[in-house]
């Protein structure tokens, strides 16, 4: 455990560059992942963001100044972080690249796109840089997003991939040349990330870099066509063969999948939501098959991850769109067709058996059972559980249409319907959406208007409740950040939660807490002006947010201070 190292890097609040939406919870996330489900020390992952605490007396604020110090300070000046001989280190980076006169580079918080070699990383002193710990195994994940405001030649990336090659160094990029790295709202991520954690959890301390090609091939494009987004394609470089099937997680650390409850992201809800409509497990991928060493160079590996086959997509795509076409018809017009075709009369001697006066005989021997079908039906709606309502619909079901009683229960069934997605809106109204989810699947496909209903529903209660999941995971690591007469704690969690939007489901409780903790920075001052020290009180007052209820008394009392300065 000792010999691994991992530095993680997300911004999203970027000074000259439109902000992005997840690429700090990525880095949080992979960053959470190593730390409490892969068990990895504390001190041996950095984490840079937005929003991260700091290290000691060390800034974490991802700016190019702090980016470079800190590779030296995990390089030279800790020798305790010095990663030892056959080690792994890891460099996850999730912010905006670009390539300028033929260089590629990522680009910080402060990276002015005016001035991209003077504010912007390039990648091959990057590689460099890595390179100059020693003999380690270096594995970077590179999730390139592209911003219009930044003007290249090549796309950002394929330089990369030939410095990964030249300085045989392990690469994963989220997208092939000429993509797009996208994010999806309902993942709470970016898909290249969120990929990357389930194929994790997937394979856990056994994933090598063969697995993960196997997986992220499949699920990255399954993923951004899901979320309606342009097909990504991630390419995987490896410099030798032995390190593609070498583990790049600590052997025997990671915690088994059925522990990880209290550490879920959005993503594992998202795979629950799934096992659930398709009533399957997750897909297992097969190992990934390489080519023989005969036909590389000697001893190298290096391996490409090819696009899917664009003719089989839009294939698929086509014979969905068809399938949706006749699904429509059919509830639409094949009924009322069927009902204005007159039958054709059948005169054979073997059907004379069917006549009507058999025929009655038939169904008046046959009432009693499918009424007392219907009143079982019926009895069970006692309680106002949708799972009741659903057992119902499939009691009456079972009345099949030549029975005088099938109007009756199709109108039931209709109604019970009806009321399931009145339970499910009921549950979604005071924020139990995962029950919403759960009840709303329980609408019967055969009635059209409330299934699509249910169905538009609970996309947009999914949204809902990677949100709400999404807020308590930052309320926890805010938490976490706490430390009593530390102001610059409380304030460091309360930039950490001004991530929630107005728009998301917790914004209320966020604002509660950023109230509570602004009140709090506002006491710790107070208690260092009762003592005398003003200078100090005034600074600690300054972290108290203007726009909070104690940013009015903040701003007297510096005034104050101030004056008994004076």
């Amino acid at each position: 455990m000792k010999n691994y190292k991992y530095i993680t890097i997300g911004i999203n609040q970027y000074h000259c560059l439109q902000p992005l939406s997840y690429a700090t919870a990525d880095a949080m996330a992979i960053h959470l992942f190593l730390v409490e489900e892969a068990g990895v020390a504390p001190e041996q992952c950095l984490l840079l963001s937005d929003t991260s605490a700091w290290v000691e007396d060390k800034s974490t604020y991802p700016s190019r100044s702090n980016i470079l110090k800190w590779l030296d300070v995990f390089n030279y000046q800790h020798p305790h972080l010095l990663p030892q001989k056959h080690s792994t280190l890891w460099f996850f980076f999730s912010g905006y690249g670009v390539n300028y006169n033929g260089e590629d580079y990522l680009m910080p918080i402060d990276g002015n796109p005016t001035d991209i070699v003077g504010t912007g990383i390039q990648v091959r002193s990057l590689f460099e840089a890595l390179k100059s710990f020693g003999d380690t195994n270096i594995l970077v994940f590179l999730d390139f997003n592209r911003s219009s405001g930044m003007t290249g030649g090549q796309p950002v990336g394929k330089q990369t991939l030939d410095l990964a090659r030249e300085m045989e160094i392990a690469a994963v990029l989220s997208t092939s040349k000429d993509e797009f790295s996208h994010e999806a709202a309902a993942l709470g991520h970016g898909i290249f990330t969120a990929a990357l954690l389930e194929a994790f959890r997937y394979y856990q301390e056994n994933i090598n870099l063969a697995y993960l090609d196997e997986y992220l091939r499949d699920r990255i494009p399954e993923l951004s066509e899901h979320y309606w987004r342009p097909v990504q394609n991630p390419v995987i470089i490896s410099p030798t063969l032995a390190a593609s099937q070498s583990p790049i997680l600590p052997l025997g650390s990671v915690n088994s999948m059925s522990t990880l409850i209290n550490n879920t992201i959005p993503i594992q809800e998202w795979h629950e939501a799934r096992r659930e409509e398709n009533n399957a497990q997750l897909t297992t991928f097969p190992h990934a098959t390489f080519p023989t060493i005969d036909n590389l160079e000697a001893g190298r590996f290096i391996y490409e991850v090819e696009p899917k086959t664009p003719w089989l997509k839009w294939l698929l795509w086509g014979g969905s769109v068809t399938l949706f076409c006749l699904l429509i018809l059919k509830f639409l017009g094949f009924e009322n067709i069927r009902k204005t075709t007159k039958p054709e009369v059948k005169t054979t001697e073997e059907n004379s058996i069917t006549s009507p006066p058999n025929a009655y005989a038939l169904l008046e021997e046959t009432t009693d059972e499918y009424q007392k079908l219907l009143s079982s039906s019926k009895s069970s709606l006692r309680f106002l559980q949708a799972s009741n309502f659903n057992r119902a619909i499939g009691e009456a079901q079972k009345i099949k249409s030549d029975d005088p009683l099938y109007q009756q229960a199709q109108s039931n069934i209709a109604r019970w319907s009806q009321v399931i997605l009145d339970i499910a809106n009921g549950r979604a109204a005071v924020g139990n959406y995962t029950g919403a989810i759960a009840a709303a699947k329980l609408v019967p496909k055969e009635q059209f208007s409330a299934y699509t209903q249910a169905q538009v529903a609970i996309e947009r209660w999914k949204i809902k409740a990677f949100e709400q999941r999404r807020t308590q995971h930052l309320i926890e690591a805010a938490t976490k950040l706490l430390q009593p007469n530390q102001a610059s704690s409380y304030n460091r969690a309360i930039m950490m939660l001004r991530q929630v939007t107005p728009q998301e489901v917790g914004y209320d409780q966020v604002q509660e807490l950023i109230n509570q903790w602004s009140e709090q920075i506002y006491l710790i001052a107070n208690s260092r002006a009762a003592r005398g020290d003003f200078e100090l009180a005034i600074e600690t007052v300054k972290l108290v947010p203007t726009d909070t209820s104690s940013g009015a008394a903040a701003m007297n009392s510096s005034v104050r201070w101030q004056q008994g300065i004076r």
